[in-house]
């Protein structure tokens, strides 16, 4: 999240969202734990991994089946 606040010009035109790895900030919901290492894709699962939001610059929770792209550095 600081590197993508630090290299925004960079970014410029990025938009949706990507799954990242880490808990969402401030969040203390025990589910959240990456899809269990990226292993987890099931929609009746309660098992949640944390998703960058590129329009509005927030991390939230999002459901291990959701058809993102993951996002990383360089």
């Amino acid at each position: 999240v600081a590197s993508y606040l630090a290299n925004v010009p960079t970014l410029v035109g990025i938009t949706g969202f990507s799954w990242i790895n880490s808990a969402a900030p401030g969040n203390q919901y025990p589910l959240v734990n990456d899809c269990n290492g990226w292993n987890m894709a099931t929609p009746d699962s309660d098992i949640y991994g944390t998703i960058w939001n590129f329009n509005n610059r927030s991390a939230a929770i999002g459901a291990c089946e959701m058809p993102f792209k993951f996002a990383c550095c360089k």
